[in-house]
């Protein structure tokens, strides 16, 4: 749109991920937000873990090693979906673990 101004900063933003059985889908989650427009440098990663006992731990130290520049932080919540979703109190962006960021996510646009 034409109409819209270009936004003079980009604001911090925290991404929280909830985390449950996610292996197969958690490390191109996690790359569409690294290859997405957004500055590394104005994004926070949650992963909150629902529940112990799957891959998914490994595949974020994977991703830790492969995407550096992203700050990401592991979180347990042995009390479900609800109580993850809650666990940071900034305002958020929520993906489950099977989401994809477009390159150029539309928050890029808006004016702030």
């Amino acid at each position: 749109n034409r109409n819209r101004k270009k936004i003079k900063f980009l604001p911090n933003i925290t991404i929280i991920v909830p985390v449950y059985n996610s292996e197969k889908t958690l490390f191109n989650c996690i790359k569409s937000i690294n290859d997405s427009t957004y500055s590394n440098e104005f994004i926070k990663i949650l992963l909150v873990n629902n529940k112990p006992g799957s891959n998914d731990f490994n595949i974020f130290c994977q991703a830790q090693n492969a995407f550096p520049s992203l700050r990401m932080q592991w979180l347990e919540s042995k009390q479900g979906k609800s109580k993850a979703l809650n666990m940071d109190t900034s305002p958020a962006i929520i993906l489950s673990a099977t989401s994809l960021i477009l390159p150029s996510p539309s928050i890029c646009n808006n004016k702030f």
